[in-house]
């Protein structure tokens, strides 16, 4: 199955979260001893197969077809005495009444909806038999939600312990409580089994910047386990302490730090070489400032030199429309002139005209005749 955050998975290296769901599920071990035992909301089972273990019959019922179906392959075919249903935790698939000498259910009713809660007490009721025993948790609401701000996105309606006591007693005449949370521990124990003696809680907090002793009890139940009855409560039945031999919890806090030390040292890589190519890029932006600066100058000093020549080309661009001007008039003189020589031309043209026809007329006439004759005698003689 995969880990979504609503169901508990016992292979999960989650430290915290096993210490939890293990703990009830070992209280409610302590009650099961020959018993005829109703998990509610089992899971993927891991906890009504330990129930199994010394109980004489253990039903597992939950609302997902695939935690039930995980929960039969996985444990119940292993073991005659387990087995595995679908079902509403407020419709329980059971026929008749006073089934079970133990219900345990964990972690389940804030899940449900504040109406469906009642009918679930109900159902609970009707399958448990008179001296039965009911084993149920539910997160101290003020721990859990209040405090801290948090908002659990699967909760439905969460109790503060008195309303939950309240709540429990409404079905049942005894109600004992348990709170529950993970501390750090420092376990010391007599390892001369002769001299076992009952266990003395010590407590110590940090503050003001030290630790100290604890004079009074200054734990806060983060859950609440709840054990109800319509008989009286075993007074024997105490709190417990859950020891994880395996250290599991500071060792994975230990992989995270040496996780965590790994990214810092890439990190403080990564800043090195980060600032060496800050001040790479900056050592470029200064060469790029000096040549921009650069540019800029032989820029200034062009445009100051075109801006010399376009004044020169504006001055002699007024020369040249002075000088044109001038040319033009020139011109207009030339083609007046033009205009008179042909006039001029035209008046010789008829006054040579007007000469050819009268030389042309002297020639013709009878004196000019008699002279050419009397020139050509006088050559002659």
């Amino acid at each position: 199955m995969e880990f979504t955050g609503e169901r508990y998975l016992p292979e999960l290296d989650w430290p915290e979260i096993s210490y939890e769901h293990w703990h009830r599920y070992l209280l409610a071990e302590a009650l099961a001893e020959g018993r005829v035992v109703l998990d509610v909301a089992c899971g993927e089972g891991y906890g009504a197969s330990r129930l199994a273990r010394k109980a004489s019959r253990v039903v597992g019922v939950d609302i997902s077809p695939e935690a039930v179906a995980h929960a039969r392959s996985t444990y119940a075919a292993d073991s005659a005495n387990l087995e595995f249903l679908e079902g509403s935790a407020d419709r329980l698939p059971f026929q008749g009444e006073a089934i079970f000498d133990l219900v345990t259910s964990f972690e389940t009713i804030e899940h449900i909806p504040e109406d469906a809660q009642v009918r679930f007490l109900d159902e609970i009721k009707r399958v448990i038999k008179p001296s039965g025993v009911c084993v149920i948790s539910s997160p101290n609401k003020s721990e859990y939600s209040d405090k801290p701000g948090y908002k659990n996105e699967f909760h439905s309606k969460e109790f503060y312990i008195d309303e939950f006591v309240d709540f429990l007693g409404a079905r049942f005449r005894h109600v004992a409580t348990f709170g529950q949370r993970v501390y750090p521990v420092s376990y010391l124990w007599p390892l001369d089994p002769a001299g076992s003696a009952a266990t003395l809680e010590r407590q110590i907090a940090f503050k003001n910047g030290s630790f100290d002793p604890c004079d009074d009890d200054c734990k806060s139940a983060l859950y609440v386990i709840a054990v109800a009855s319509d008989e009286p409560i075993d007074p024997a039945l105490g709190g417990s302490i859950l020891i994880d031999v395996s250290s599991r919890a500071v060792a994975a806090r230990l992989e995270e730090l040496m996780t965590i030390r790994d990214l810092l040292s890439k990190a403080n890589r990564l800043v090195g070489e980060t600032h060496d190519e800050i001040a790479r890029l900056n050592r470029e932006w200064e060469a790029c400032r000096r040549e921009r600066d650069e540019l800029k100058n032989e820029l200034e000093t062009t445009i100051k030199s075109f801006e010399r020549r376009i004044v020169g080309a504006r001055f002699d661009a007024v020369s040249m429309r002075h000088e044109s001007t001038e040319m033009m008039r020139h011109n207009l003189d030339l083609l007046a002139t033009k205009e008179s020589l042909q006039n001029s031309n035209e008046s010789l043209r008829h006054s040579n005209a007007a000469l050819q026809h009268e030389l042309d007329q002297i020639r013709a006439s009878r004196s000019w005749k008699l002279v050419h004759q009397m020139k050509s005698l006088m050559r002659k003689a």
